[in-house]
C-alpha cells in the first residue's frame, strides 16, 4: 500500500493517542470552573425532566455553545453519569480529525516524501502536544476544536465541485457555526470574501455562488440577532490602535514571542504571496488568477488572521497566550509551512530553505511546550488534586461547611456545595469514585 495514502490516517491516530497518553498521566478527574455551571445545570435539568430549548440555546459568555452542550449531554447519557476525564478522552478525537483533514488535503502537494514527512511532523506536534493544555485537560473546551474543524472544512469544500450539493453542505455547516462558538461569524466573512473573489475572477458556477452569498447574508442577519456582549469583559478590550497592533503582532509571533520570531515566521510566506500576486498581473494589467488551491489557502489563513485580530481586540488586557487560544495560533503555523513548502520554486537551495523553515516551526512548538507549558501542566495537576481532595474532606465533614471546598474549582463555594449535594445528581458524580 502506498505510504502517502495511509499517512493522513496515521497522523490522525497518532494525534489522538498522544493526547490520550497525556490525559491519562496528567489530567485530574474533577469538574472545573464553567463545568459546574454549564455541564452540571444541563445534567440536573435533564434528570429532573426540565431541560428545554431555552437552556440549550442560552448564551454562555459571548458564545452560544449549543453543540458543546448536546455533545456533553450525549456522553453523559452514554456512560450513565458525569465523568470529566472520559469527556477529555472523547474530546481528543477532535484534534485527531483536524490533523487528518489537514494531512489529507496537503498530501496531494508533495511529489517528494521529504516534504510530506516534515509537514506530518509539524501537524502532529501542533495538534497533539498539550502546549494548549487548557483545551486538552478541560472537556468543556470542545467548541474550540469544533470551530476550527468546521472552519477548515468550510474552506476546503471550495476545492470540490461547486454545485447544489456544495450549497447544501455549506448552508448546514455555516448555520451550525452560529451554535458552536461566536468566532463562527468570521468563517462566514472569510468564505464570503472568497465567494466574491470567485464571482469576479473565477470560472466556477456563478449562480451557486450567488445563492450561497444570499444564504450567508441571511445567516449574518441571524447572527446579529443572536449576538451577545458581556459588559464585565469590556475592560479587557483594546482601547486604541497602538495596543491592538502590539497585541496582534505578539499573537502572530507565537511560539517565538518576539520581533525576530515574527520576522522569521512571516517574511518568506509574505514574499511568496507577493510573488504570486505579481505573476498574476500581465504587462497589459490583465489578471491571470492563481490556482484555486492557492486562493483557498490564502482565504483560510485570512480567517485565522481575523480570529487573531478578534482575540487581540477582545483580550488585549488579558493573556492572549492563554493555553485555550494557542491551538488557533498553532494551526496557522501549519498553513504558513504549507505555503512555503508548496509554492517555493524547485531549486535545491530554495527547497532546503523551505525544509529548514518547516523544521524550525516544529522545534518552536516543541520548545514552547517543554519550557513553558509542561511546568504549567504539572502545577495544574497538583492544584487540582489538592482541590479534589477538599471535596472528599467536605463530604466526610459533619456540618458540610462549604468553606472547606477549594476555590480552585470554583470561587463560589456555596454554589459548588449545591451541585455536589444536589438531589438530582446523587449517584451521577462518577468522578467521585476515582481518587486519581
Amino acid at each position: 500500500m502506498n505510504l502517502l495514502r495511509i499517512l493522513p490516517y496515521s497522523i490522525g491516530i497518532i494525534t489522538v493517542l498522544i493526547q490520550v497518553v497525556f490525559i491519562y498521566f496528567y489530567a485530574v478527574d474533577v469538574p472545573y470552573w464553567d463545568q459546574w455551571y454549564s455541564d452540571a445545570e444541563i445534567y440536573i435539568l435533564y434528570n429532573s425532566g426540565n431541560l428545554d430549548l431555552n437552556f440549550l440555546f442560552a448564551a454562555h459568555n459571548e458564545h452560544r455553545i449549543v453543540i458543546t452542550k448536546i455533545l456533553n449531554l450525549l456522553l453523559y447519557l452514554l456512560i450513565g453519569g458525569w465523568d470529566p476525564k472520559i469527556g477529555m478522552y472523547f474530546q481528543a478525537i477532535l484534534p485527531g480529525m483536524i490533523a487528518f483533514v489537514l494531512a489529507r488535503h496537503f498530501q496531494k502537494s508533495y511529489k517528494k516524501i521529504s516534504g510530506s514527512i516534515l509537514q506530518s511532523i509539524l501537524i502532529i506536534f501542533v495538534t497533539s502536544l498539550p502546549y494548549q493544555w487548557e483545551n486538552v485537560f478541560w472537556s468543556f473546551q470542545n467548541h474550540f476544536y469544533l470551530i476550527i474543524l468546521l472552519g477548515i472544512i468550510s474552506h476546503l469544500l471550495y476545492l470540490k465541485k461547486i454545485d447544489f450539493k456544495f450549497l447544501i453542505l455549506q448552508f448546514l455547516l455555516q448555520l451550525t457555526l452560529l451554535f458552536v462558538n461566536a468566532s463562527g461569524v468570521l468563517i462566514i466573512l472569510s468564505t464570503g470574501m472568497l465567494n466574491v473573489f470567485l464571482l469576479l475572477f473565477g470560472k466556477q458556477r456563478k449562480k451557486i455562488l450567488i445563492y450561497f452569498l444570499l444564504i450567508q447574508f441571511f445567516i449574518l442577519v441571524l447572527q446579529y440577532n443572536l449576538w451577545v456582549t458581556v459588559d464585565s469583559h469590556s475592560h479587557l478590550k483594546a482601547n486604541n490602535i497602538v495596543i491592538l497592533t502590539r497585541v496582534f503582532l505578539k499573537i502572530l509571533s507565537f511560539p517565538f514571542g518576539n520581533t525576530a520570531g515574527l520576522f522569521f515566521l512571516l517574511f518568506l510566506p509574505v514574499l511568496i504571496v507577493l510573488k504570486k500576486i505579481y505573476q498574476s498581473i500581465h504587462s497589459d494589467w490583465s489578471i491571470r488568477i492563481p490556482e484555486l488551491s492557492f486562493v483557498v489557502m490564502i482565504a483560510l489563513y485570512s480567517w485565522f488572521l481575523l480570529q487573531d485580530l478578534a482575540i487581540a481586540y477582545g483580550r488585549a488586557y488579558s493573556n492572549v497566550y492563554s493555553p485555550r487560544y494557542l491551538f488557533t495560533y498553532g494551526i496557522q503555523l501549519i498553513l504558513l509551512s504549507q505555503i512555503v513548502l508548496k509554492y517555493t520554486n524547485h531549486s535545491i537551495r530554495i527547497q532546503l530553505f523551505s525544509f529548514l523553515y518547516s523544521s524550525i516551526l516544529s522545534l518552536g512548538i516543541f520548545y514552547y511546550f517543554w519550557t513553558v507549558s509542561f511546568s504549567e501542566i504539572q502545577q495544574r495537576k497538583v492544584d487540582l488534586l489538592v482541590a479534589k481532595e477538599s471535596i472528599f474532606t467536605f463530604l466526610n465533614s459533619g456540618d458540610k461547611n462549604p468553606n472547606i471546598l477549594s476555590k480552585t474549582l470554583l470561587p463560589n463555594q456555596e454554589y459548588l456545595k449545591s451541585i455536589i449535594l444536589h438531589e438530582e445528581m446523587k449517584g451521577f458524580h462518577l468522578w467521585l469514585y476515582n481518587r486519581d
